[in-house]
């Protein structure tokens, strides 16, 4: 048997126990291990955020390395704790880098009010996050929150606090509210853990999650900001503006802002060579907003009611800004229609003689058009569609670019008494274009879609598409062969960024129902050939 001096023995534990710091130091420094140890600055990647406690803390190298060549995934080197904690830190985390996506969230320090004087309620913490949002929204980063996940099965083992998935759901509802009012993506990570909460946290008292738990939370993170991530850098981005108008109308109808922010996130995670921005309820204020716009469309009642503003639009698009009108926003005044609908759509709502009768239309793109790709056969629509319009005769590269023909078989409506006339009447039984464009060899395209009434239509797969379709071709982006591709619109999304939410009438999904209706009765005409105006319901 070997014997090995002291001498021997002693050198080579000097050597072990010198190098276990070192290894260790090693792994503090790893951003893949460690999720303090944020990355070194790599200009050439998104740069992303990651705020949260220590369930965010666990799944953070995890996600880095699921985003390994694709973004660089930084968070605050500490726990971010409650929400009122963060309302005082959050600038301290943010600083002053520039951020592409910030992905945050809290809530368990609230349920269970570690630390904390004063414990947070749903109201409390509800504010609190609405301040929260004010200052990360002038990042100019996306923004996603993750909803809470789960409580423990039993008390938690520190705070010897029960909380029931009752009251956790009432947080989280308060959470998505605030988020949905600011137009602040959802990432439910509640959901994600679901039922499997026994199996995924380490015991039925303790919040935290087992590896798998872990990588479960981490996929579900990083695959809500791949898909909030800005197009590869080096790729030549259109920047597409969507200015979505407040309205009076009624719960459901004329939702631009909605369908503005479904339609911007579409374009956005179509892997086009598209940045899409939406701002709501009115001018903007700062009209920097507009540098760089290739594309501004324009969903608003009456035209916007931009007053001088039109001006300021008519620079825009003379400098080669793609402009495009939807629903009510085909609808100016006269005078604003002839001096500048007509040189940047080629057309416009006519009070004197357009209707607005809601009716299911077959709508027929332009064959071989590339708002035509990805639709092999006609869109069936019910919706309030304009027809009759009044369209610039002398323009020479102004053309349908969709058309469906009204009849008596399928006007279900027929509008407001205001408009209906003898003409409208004539027209019935004829192609009418319910989507236009101007299409000059150089310059602005522009563009007309006078559908977009009932926030519903927008689940319509096709509908929707067509709409992607057109704004992409507005923007001077290549359509796609299979058209803009879309995910499908669920319930839960149709109802997020409404008008009222509030209100606790749901927006229901469209139904094979609506295409089935009963047509209406010919209105009688008056002696000036329009239709008589309709008794108000007591």
């Amino acid at each position: 048997m070997k014997r090995y001096s002291f001498s021997l023995v002693t050198k080579l534990a000097c050597i072990l126990f010198a190098v276990l710091p070192l290894t260790g130091a090693k792994k503090q420094q790893d951003p893949f291990v460690h999720p303090f140890a944020n990355p070194a600055p790599n200009p050439e990647l998104p740069q992303v955020l990651i705020i949260g406690d220590s369930i965010s803390i666990a799944y953070t190298p995890t996600v880095r390395n699921l985003l390994k060549g694709d973004a660089q995934v930084h968070r605050p080197t500490t726990n971010c704790r409650w929400s009122a904690f963060g309302v005082k830190e959050i600038d301290k985390w943010v600083g002053l880098k520039k951020w592409d996506v910030i992905h945050f969230n809290f809530g368990l320090w609230d349920w269970y009010g570690w630390k904390q004087k004063e414990k947070a309620t749903p109201k409390s913490y509800a504010q609190n996050l609405q301040e929260i949002v004010d200052k990360l929204r002038k990042t100019g980063a996306r923004l996603i929150f993750g909803s809470t996940t789960p409580p423990c099965l039993k008390k938690e083992k520190s705070s010897e606090i029960f909380v029931s998935i009752e009251t956790a759901q009432s947080f989280n509802q308060m959470a998505e509210e605030v988020m949905v009012n600011n137009g602040v993506t959802l990432n439910d990570l509640f959901a994600t853990i679901g039922q499997k909460r026994p199996a995924y946290q380490k015991a039925d008292n303790d919040v935290h999650y087992t590896k798998e738990g872990t990588k479960v939370l981490a996929a579900a993170v990083a695959s809500a900001i791949r898909k909030a991530l800005p197009k590869k850098k080096g790729t030549s981005l259109k920047s597409v503006l969507f200015i979505a108008g407040n309205t009076k109308h009624r719960h459901g109808f004329h939702e631009y802002r909605a369908g503005s922010i479904l339609l911007a996130d579409a374009l956005n995670m179509s892997d086009l060579p598209v940045d899409a921005k939406v701002h709501w309820y009115g001018w903007p204020e700062d009209e920097s907003i507009f540098d760089g716009v290739d594309a501004c469309i324009i969903y608003a009642d009456g035209g916007g009611e931009f007053g001088e503003k039109y001006e300021f639009l008519q620079k825009k698009v003379q400098a080669g800004m793609g402009i495009m009108f939807m629903h009510y926003g085909v609808h100016p005044t006269k005078e604003v229609g002839e001096k500048y609908y007509n040189q940047w759509i080629g057309g416009f709502y006519d009070d004197e003689f357009s209707v607005n009768p809601s009716w299911i239309a077959e709508m027929t793109p332009k064959a071989g058009h590339p708002v035509s790709r990805g639709l092999s056969k006609p869109v069936r629509a019910y919706d309030e569609f304009y027809y009759n319009l009044s369209f610039d005769q002398s323009c020479n590269h102004c053309y349908p670019l969709a058309t469906a023909i009204p009849t008596h078989k399928n006007v279900i409506r027929y509008g407001s008494s205001k408009f209906w006339n003898r003409q409208a009447e004539e027209l019935l039984g004829t192609p009418q274009a319910l989507l236009w464009c101007r299409d000059p060899k150089t310059g602005a395209r522009g563009a007309g879609f006078v559908g977009g009434h009932y926030h519903r239509n927008w689940a319509i797969d096709d509908y929707r598409t067509l709409i992607l379709n057109t704004i992409a071709w507005v923007a001077r982006v290549k359509v796609p062969k299979g058209g803009v591709p879309s995910d499908p619109i669920s319930l839960k999304k149709l109802n997020e960024n409404l008008n009222r939410p509030d209100n606790p009438e749901i927006v229901e999904l469209p139904t094979s129902d609506l295409l089935e209706q009963e047509p209406a009765i010919l209105p009688l005409l008056g002696p000036d050939g329009r239709m008589a105006p309709r008794k108000k319901k007591r």
